[in-house]
């Protein structure tokens, strides 16, 4: 005998294999998640920056549009800054022209005056009380020789120099009106380029105010053209409608006639059956009964000679009055057909005739006709309020379309008064 196998030895190393990589997968996967939610922050912030200049582009459109405006701005200033260093220039050039000119002319006077040329000092002044006071005498004493010496060139040259004083004041008039009139006419100058400037600055806003003008004209005469397309296929489709209507009243109208027709056909029908009925009972009327009874040889073994019927008794009783009576409409019982509307006349006779002598079960006939003419009355006024109704709900569909219509009209005309308006003010 053999004992049972062993088991199948199993390898213990494998375990501590896979516990050791758990770790490091774990690990993988932590970094994996960090890895993606770096990602996914990434992401967002680069969503929120493209935003963000999205956002931005229209301000800095704005803030280079600005920019430009300001070097606009600028390099006009710069040119008036230019102009106004030229006037300057110019102004500093005519003061030094001028100052020189005058003191040219001071010292041809004092040269005309005094015969010699002006004397500077240059002796220099002290600072103490006497200095000053004899800096003062010798100053004083000089002046007066200069007067007296002045006074007596002057008595002298008088009559030599009055021609010729006479000429240079004239000279100097001229000059004087001459530089009043250049400093006038800078003035204007400088008065006309400011205004030109400003002229030229509300001339830009004017220009601006013009192209927006024309750009919102042009948007609003797009939005007014589209609407108009819009109410025109509108209107189209209106105007289809409504000749779809005018078709459908023209084949309503013919039907109207035909029914008009057959309702005239019907109408003739009754009153010939209504004329044969009454020929009818005309005819019954004029029947006897108590002849037919008598004929027939009723009255089982009564003799003739006697009896309320026997016509050869000497004493006849007088014949029972025939009472007429109208009652309300009852319901059809038997097979003749009365029409609707007719007074049912019931004629109510004494005991003394004989019984009557036909019946629905006699007559099935009758019974039939005028169920047959009933039910056709029925169908044909279901027929006509039918038509009625059609005609009735046809007048209000035409009634809103033409309402429609009128609306639709009227902004068509409100339209058309806003487009000339913008054309006239185009």
């Amino acid at each position: 005998m053999t004992g049972p196998l062993p088991a199948p030895l199993r390898p213990p190393c494998p375990l501590l294999p896979v516990a050791a990589l758990q770790a490091p997968v774990g690990e993988a996967v932590l970094e994996n998640a960090r890895l993606m939610l770096q990602t996914e922050t990434i992401q967002a912030g680069a969503d929120d920056f493209k935003e963000r200049y999205e956002n931005e582009q229209p301000f800095r459109k704005a803030a280079e549009e600005e920019i430009s405006s300001l070097y606009k701005v600028i390099d006009e200033a710069n040119l008036a800054k230019m102009d106004l260093e030229s006037q300057i220039e110019s102004l500093k050039e005519e003061l030094g022209f001028l100052s020189r000119n005058y003191e040219e002319d001071v010292k041809v006077l004092y040269k005309q005056l005094a015969g010699s040329e002006l004397e500077q000092m240059d002796v220099p002044m002290g600072t103490g009380l006497d200095d000053i006071l004899e800096t003062i005498r010798i100053q004083w004493e000089r002046d007066v020789e200069k007067n007296r010496a002045e006074a007596g060139a002057l008595l002298q040259a008088k009559q030599h120099t009055e021609v010729a004083c006479v000429s240079q004041t004239q000279e100097e008039k001229l000059a004087a009106a001459l530089r009043v009139e250049l400093h006038n006419t800078s003035c204007q100058v400088q008065s006309l380029q400011a205004e030109t400037e400003s002229l030229r600055a509300l001339k830009r806003g004017l220009e601006n105010t013009l192209h927006d003008a024309k750009h919102w004209h042009d948007m609003e005469l797009q939005n007014l053209g589209a609407v108009v397309g819009r109410l025109e296929a509108e209107l189209s489709e209106i105007r289809t409608e409504a000749e779809q209507q005018q078709q459908e009243r023209a084949h309503l109208l013919a039907r109207k006639c035909q029914l008009q027709k057959d309702v005239a056909s019907y109408h003739a029908l009754l009153d010939r059956e209504e004329s044969g009925e009454k020929e009818e009972d005309d005819n019954e009327k004029r029947e006897d009964p108590g002849d037919n009874w008598e004929e027939g040889g009723g009255g089982g073994g009564v003799e003739k000679s006697s009896g309320p019927w026997n016509k050869t008794a000497p004493v006849q009783a007088p014949p029972a009055p025939v009472v007429v009576t109208e009652t309300p409409e009852p319901a059809m019982t038997s097979g003749v057909y009365r029409p609707p509307g007719a007074r049912l006349t019931t004629t109510r006779k004494t005991p003394q005739g004989p019984p009557e002598i036909y019946s629905d079960t006699q007559f099935p006939s009758l019974q039939s006709t005028a169920k047959h003419v009933e039910s056709r009355k029925d169908k044909e006024m279901e027929k006509n309020f039918e038509v009625v109704r059609h005609k009735n709900r046809g007048r209000d569909e035409v009634s809103k379309n033409q309402a429609l219509k009128l609306q639709l009209d009227n902004q068509y005309a409100v339209l058309e008064n806003q487009k000339s308006s913008h054309t006239q003010y185009n």
